[in-house]
């Protein structure tokens, strides 16, 4: 007779890990939430017009180093030493898609209440994106937490 194997909590996958529509839909719902309220503001158009690009990217990576964290903490803190590999490509792929995804949300409401021209403008229309991401990918990564 054989004898079963005993499943250990390591062994476990996260659900969590799995990016479904149901996820990106949370972080569209969580990057919009924040986006409407603060890009509605002129401080944060201002900002965005006259901060150098080196400032606009460091404001950049400052919010992919918070959304890496959030993620670490919230979904893979206890999962990554079973398999580190597929846990970081998982957690990575989590972040960049919020990332992303609030990018383009922010960057699609700041063209229609005009302040974004992505076509006459575009490194202004960057900045100004960037600036107004910080806080919504934070609340894209918050709402995706809640199931």
């Amino acid at each position: 007779m054989k004898k079963k194997r005993k499943v250990s909590f390591v062994d476990v996958l996260p659900i969590e890990t799995k990016l479904d529509s149901h996820d990106l839909l949370q972080i569209i719902i969580g990057s919009s939430l924040l986006a409407i309220p603060i890009g509605f503001t002129q401080e944060t158009w201002e900002i965005g017009g006259f901060l150098p690009l080196t400032n606009i990217l460091a404001l950049a990576l400052i919010s992919i180093i918070f959304l890496v964290i959030f993620t670490y903490v919230h979904y893979h803190q206890e999962h990554i030493n079973s398999n580190p590999k597929r846990h970081i490509y998982e957690m990575l792929k989590r972040v960049f898609a919020t990332y992303i995804i609030s990018f383009f949300i922010v960057g699609l409401f700041l063209q229609i209440i005009n302040v974004a021209d992505w076509t006459n403008n575009l490194l202004v229309s960057f900045k100004r994106t960037v600036v107004v991401n910080l806080p919504s990918s934070m609340g894209a990564a918050l709402s995706d937490r809640l199931k």
